[in-house]
């Protein structure tokens, strides 16, 4: 059987092509021994693709049933990390490796996929942050651990914070009263809100760097008692966060 020239333009020494429903198949040739005629002929062997306009178009390689087949998730951990791996450094410098390395992974996390802390290891096995900062332990009880190891170190977190703000023309501070009922937090005391309520109560104060475009980068926070004025929280956060001008 004659085939088209842009199929013959294919066709390889040791290999053959078959033509099956309109579609043109190539296979290498192998030679078996013939008991009828006592003599070798040439039979089809393995089959290696289909034959387009372009060349060859290798078969699919199935996968060994016994292989593990897994996929994770890249472009969005790959853009988290080339925007926001320097503060890996920033962080090493304040705390250990590895609880640097967790505070940051968790933060990407979160900031690329919102989830409860509870889910950071299974999201973290499942993207790209497990190859690129390898091994590490985040477990739901592990991050409750880093929290209260981070959240208890108020030093090393100011002093990160502070290495970390940008200069710019102006800052905006902001302070919100939250109710707290909860006899583990030393700082919810009674104290004036806009509800008169002198209700137990924090006060959670935060600095924005404003920027000549605009757009605020928050860069700062501080949690003081609830006992406490705005004006003085307002001076307390201003002195630990070290803005000048």
């Amino acid at each position: 059987m004659a085939l088209p020239e842009w199929v013959s333009k294919h066709k390889r020494k040791g290999h053959e092509i078959k033509e099956i429903n309109g579609n043109y198949y190539m296979y290498k040739l192998k030679s078996a021994w013939d008991p009828v005629r006592k003599k070798a002929k040439k039979v089809s062997g393995e089959y290696l693709g289909k034959i387009a306009p372009e060349g060859l178009v290798p078969k699919r390689e199935h996968i060994p049933a016994d292989i593990l087949v897994f996929s994770r998730e890249y472009g969005a951990s790959a853009l988290a990390a080339s925007l926001c791996g320097d503060l890996i450094q920033s962080l090493r410098a304040h705390f250990s490796s590895d609880t640097a390395k967790r505070i940051w992974v968790t933060a990407m996390i979160r900031l690329i996929s919102p989830c409860p802390f509870s889910r950071i290891g299974l999201r973290y096995d499942s993207s790209w942050m497990s190859e690129l900062v390898p091994g590490l332990t985040l477990s739901p009880a592990s991050i409750s651990g880093l929290l209260d190891a981070v959240g208890a170190n108020r030093t090393a977190c100011a002093a990160f914070m502070r290495d970390t703000t940008p200069e710019a023309p102006y800052y905006l501070i902001d302070g919100t009263r939250t109710v707290s009922a909860s006899g583990g937090v030393m700082r919810a005391l009674p104290g004036h809100s806009h509800t008169n309520g002198f209700l137990p109560q924090l006060n959670q104060v935060y600095i924005v760097a404003m920027g000549q475009g605009g757009g605020g980068i928050p860069v700062f926070y501080r949690n003081v008692a609830g006992n406490i004025p705005d004006v003085t929280a307002l001076k307390l956060t201003l002195e630990d966060a070290q803005v000048k001008n």
